[in-house]
């Protein structure tokens, strides 16, 4: 999550060098209308650990939801879904996935200004 005093700076104006940042949902928006210099990078799979606080089910239900090209939400301020990360990546790898940079996964350049959802999904806002 995006640190209230790191957004604060950021809509201030304040130089920052960022490579990847995680905005909170509702502030996307207006991220985007006032800092368009980066691509931002969302998800099209979520973990629901948030919901479920618990690893087998939050393992369960990302490798029922991952397809080739996902983008997989977790939140690592839950215990459960630290716990559950080894084993989806054991049973993603046994399945034939891996596990590539952004843009590798999006066989090209990420360009401000454009949300990314998962391996050919990416919009304007």
């Amino acid at each position: 999550m995006l640190h209230a005093k790191l957004w604060d700076d950021m809509r201030n104006g304040r130089s920052l060098q960022v490579v990847l940042l995680e905005i909170p949902l509702l502030k996307v928006r207006e991220f985007a209308i006032n800092h368009a210099f980066r691509p931002i990078v969302r998800w099209n799979v979520d973990s629901r650990d948030w919901a479920y606080l618990n690893t087998p089910k939050t393992v369960s239900h990302v490798l029922a939801t991952t397809h080739p090209g996902s983008i997989i939400l977790m939140h690592d301020i839950h215990p459960t879904s630290v716990a559950a990360v080894p084993q989806i990546i054991r049973s993603l790898k046994k399945r034939g996935y891996t596990f590539v940079t952004l843009p590798t996964l999006m066989q090209k350049p990420l360009l401000a200004n454009l949300q990314y959802f998962g391996r050919g999904d990416f919009r304007g806002f």
